[in-house]
């Protein structure tokens, strides 16, 4: 894998856990904070983050195939994807010691962190011009 593209995933994962250590304080000051929530928490993060890396490595490898090749690879890799996340939501449902919106909040971790590192940058761009 690029350096560059391993590097913006470590980056991504460091936002990620900050984002959990907030939403953490967040559950506690609004009296949420147990076990099912906290383990819910971190399955949707371990999820979400292997999710991030699985589209990173498929898009990687997706430009150095041929446009139908990779419409293919990068079309059954979504799948692939949407099928794990799938399969934890059921679990989640099913199971009593997972709490739904702990796995929801863990599950947008990255796009929480990637949206928020572009508003930021963009605006301390804007202040640079």
């Amino acid at each position: 894998m690029d350096i560059k593209l391993q590097q913006e995933i470590v980056n991504v994962n460091k936002g990620v856990f900050i984002y959990d250590i907030v939403a953490i304080l967040g559950l506690i000051v609004a009296n949420h904070f147990n076990m099912s929530m906290i383990l819910g928490l971190v399955l949707g993060t371990m999820v979400a983050l292997m999710n991030f890396t699985m589209l990173a490595k498929t898009v990687e490898k997706s430009v150095e195939m041929s446009p139908e090749g990779a419409k293919l690879y990068a079309s059954t890799q979504y799948f692939i994807r949407m099928i794990i996340v799938a399969l934890v939501l059921f679990v989640t449902v099913k199971s009593k010691r997972l709490h739904l919106i702990g796995v929801l909040l863990g599950l947008i971790g990255p796009k929480v962190v990637i949206l928020s590192r572009n508003i930021l940058f963009n605006k301390i761009k804007r202040k640079e011009l």
